[in-house]
């Protein structure tokens, strides 16, 4: 009895310590345990062409999960069997699932609706659904490399999805709300609160839909025609350094089918850029005043340096040639007579300048800068290989943006394939606005437009020439290093082949490059595989924008098939304009090292990229 009595008055003291000490604590601390919080995930930003026509989206879907302790002892096979046939998922798989060891288990991500609804009308018990949201792309794998894919949680992984990852993600938003002890149903006198989620930005991409089906296609048959490994195509606004198409195509080897690469091989992959290199001397040496685009030149058959030889494909005999025939016929010889004037620190300085060895800015992931020997680390026979484009790497797109500086009057302007961001409600827009410097003078850059289309009129590109266009560039090809070394033997290479050059030549529109991985067949050269696409490409890119054609002595054919195409006009863009630059953390800029600069030699072995070569490696001939 007394141990009774002294048990209720403890537990008087206690009551009473909590009421008078500290009630609000423990008051909180209920309210906590029946508070439900849920994120509420935001809406990822779309994707769109620079006319506006979605590329990417995002669209609600159901994912099936289960908590194993409510399914129904013993009935986990019968289950399994019965979701297998409708998620598409094994059934051992499924009945894994269902007999974990935990309170959580996912049976299938991002159904459909009406596969979510048969699954519950199943009425299994333990069997539950969560909203979760998914990316379509209705256009399929168009400009897949440049688009890029985000990973099962909606978080960007590759392209623009990861470099605009941040302004596509939005900001998720959280409800609050009582429930009862369970937490199987709402208190409806409790507390509700709700930040709603804010959608994820629209990126505006400068690529054109329609153009880059046109490119994917044109770059694919000649895949398919040369069985080439893969292949690229990239058109830029040689004003703006807007890219609006961007292919990357590659062959399987054991389907023999093309696909679109998810790897953009366009700045990915990096090359021995061969005669399309031979601009840099040319430039420099007229930016200096020593020679002009008529200067002629005592051009020998060969010349040597040291142990090397270097001679042309189609010269045999000591010649007198203008500049413009020395491009024109993709002259070794005389290229190298051209460096030889301008010397080995102005050859390196233009290297630097036209952008070769740094990141272009065009502002995505995984893009390689090259490889391109400091100065102070040049041999004896660096001048030469460097002048005609051996014993250096490059992407693609450093190409491209070296020859747009010719067609841009003497200014690089870093390309870009992000025209906006726009807000969720679109009515702000935050612009991208590339970078621009001056490499030559406007007048140095006429006269090298002058002389590369010559090399589309009567040299080795002449099947590059656009019907009712005068068009300008340079054809490559290079001896491609293989992967256990070396270039192989005659009769046994690997090849690359480049066309590169502009269009209409005098006051350029578009700047293109082609470039044909590793073509099987006799058409191995830039002039034979990749000039034939960049004629398709440079035709469907004028016409759709309107270029009138002008070239001298062309008329309109009587059928009207070079009609101008009706102006396309990308979609405008809503006020203030905010300037920003390309997202910094994906592939930010870096310059090149100066002329001469103490900088630590790069290895000595292939790059990583599926093109790549050494700068260290032993260089072959340069050829058209």
């Amino acid at each position: 009895m007394l141990a009774t009595i002294a048990g209720l008055l403890g537990l008087l003291v206690k009551l009473a310590g909590l009421q008078a000490i500290s009630p609000d604590r423990f008051a909180e601390r209920a309210k906590e345990q029946r508070l439900a919080v849920e994120t509420l995930p935001a809406v990822r930003g779309a994707i769109v062409d620079r006319n506006g026509e979605p590329l990417v989206t995002t669209e609600k879907r159901k994912t099936i999960y289960t908590d194993p302790a409510n399914v129904e002892p013993g009935r986990a096979p019968e289950i399994a069997a019965a979701l297998s046939p409708l998620l598409g998922v094994p059934a051992a798989e499924l009945q894994a699932g269902l007999e974990a060891d935990s309170n959580f288990s996912y049976l299938a991500r991002k159904v459909d609706e009406a596969t979510a609804d048969a699954v519950m009308a199943l009425g299994y018990s333990g069997l539950y659904t969560l909203d979760e949201q998914t990316r379509l792309k209705p256009a399929d794998d168009l400009a897949l490399s440049v688009i890029g894919s985000v990973d099962t949680e909606n978080m960007g992984i590759s392209g623009v999805e990861r470099a605009y990852d941040t302004m596509l993600s939005g900001t998720p938003g959280e409800s609050l709300q009582d429930r009862s002890l369970g937490g199987d149903h709402t208190i409806p006198s409790g507390r509700r609160t709700v930040q709603p989620a804010v959608p994820g930005s629209t990126v505006m991409l400068t690529i054109d839909r329609n153009l880059q089906q046109v490119a994917e296609r044109a770059v694919a048959d000649q895949i398919v025609a040369l069985r080439a490994a893969a292949g690229v195509a990239v058109v830029m606004d040689r004003r703006s350094g807007e890219i609006v198409a961007m292919a990357s195509v590659a062959r399987d080897a054991k389907t023999d089918k093309t696909y679109n690469d998810a790897q953009n091989r366009a700045i990915t992959t990096t090359y021995d850029p061969g005669s399309t290199m031979k601009i840099v001397a040319m430039s420099g040496a007229i930016e200096n005043g020593l020679v002009d685009a008529t200067t002629v030149r005592h051009v020998p058959a060969k010349v040597d340096f040291y142990e090397e030889s270097f001679s042309d494909d189609s010269r045999y005999a000591d010649e007198d040639m203008t500049l413009t025939d020395i491009l024109a016929r993709s002259s070794n010889v005389g290229t190298i007579g051209v460096a030889q004037e301008l010397g080995e620190t102005r050859l390196a300085e233009n290297i630097e300048n036209f952008g070769f060895g740094a990141a272009t800015g065009v502002g995505l992931d995984q893009e390689e800068t090259g490889i391109v020997p400091p100065l102070a680390e040049w041999s004896g026979t660096s001048l030469p290989t460097l002048a005609i484009g051996q014993g250096l790497t490059a992407s693609p797109l450093q190409v491209l943006a070296a020859y747009n500086t010719i067609a841009n009057d003497g200014e690089y302007v870093s390309p870009t394939v992000v025209r906006s961001v726009l807000s969720p409600d679109r009515e702000e827009a935050t612009r991208v606005v590339p970078d621009h410097r001056t490499v030559v003078s406007p007048h140095t850059a006429e006269q090298v437009r002058t002389m590369l289309a010559a090399v589309t009129s009567r040299g080795t590109g002449v099947r590059a020439q656009v019907p009712g266009y005068d068009v300008a560039g340079k054809t490559g090809t290079a001896w491609k290093f293989r992967a256990g070394g070396g270039y192989g033997s005659t009769g046994d290479r690997d090849y690359v082949a480049t066309f590169v050059g502009f269009a209409p030549a005098k006051d350029p529109k578009f700047s293109i490059i082609v470039v044909i991985d590793e073509p099987r067949s006799g058409a191995y050269t830039g002039g034979l595989a990749a000039a034939p696409v960049f004629s398709v490409i440079a035709r469907q890119a004028l016409l759709r924008y309107d270029v009138a054609p002008g070239a001298p002595g062309w008329t309109q054919p009587a059928n009207g098939t070079n009609l101008r195409a009706r102006a396309a006009e990308a979609a405008p863009l809503p006020d203030p304009i905010v300037v920003m630059a390309a997202p910094a953390g994906a592939a930010a800029a870096t310059p090149g090292p100066a002329a001469g600069a103490p900088v630590a030699a790069p290895a000595a072995k292939p790059a990583t990229a599926a093109v790549g070569q050494p700068a260290a490696a032993p260089s072959p001939p340069a050829r058209q």
